[in-house]
């Protein structure tokens, strides 16, 4: 649906929602290069590249199991 290097959303089925660059998307697996976690805050929209909180920041590409996505979107410009 979307092509590589692509700037997408991918939003979980547990509310959490990334930010990335799309690498390669198949029927199991989504990668997504340099996530970054997207939080509500009251100042607007927050970007950290720590995605949780006890691990390390993902400086590369990171595998997702389809399974926990609820959908990928293209971000919007802004």
């Amino acid at each position: 649906m979307y092509k590589k290097e692509d700037i997408v959303t991918v939003m979980f089925l547990n509310g959490m929602e990334l930010i990335g660059t799309l690498v390669s998307e198949g029927e199991d697996v989504v990668v997504i290069d340099k996530p970054m976690l997207c939080q509500a805050t009251k100042n607007g929209v927050s970007f950290t590249p720590a995605i949780s909180l006890t691990g390390d920041v993902v400086d590369g590409e990171l595998k997702l199991a389809k399974r926990n996505v609820m959908y990928i979107l293209k971000t919007l410009e802004e």
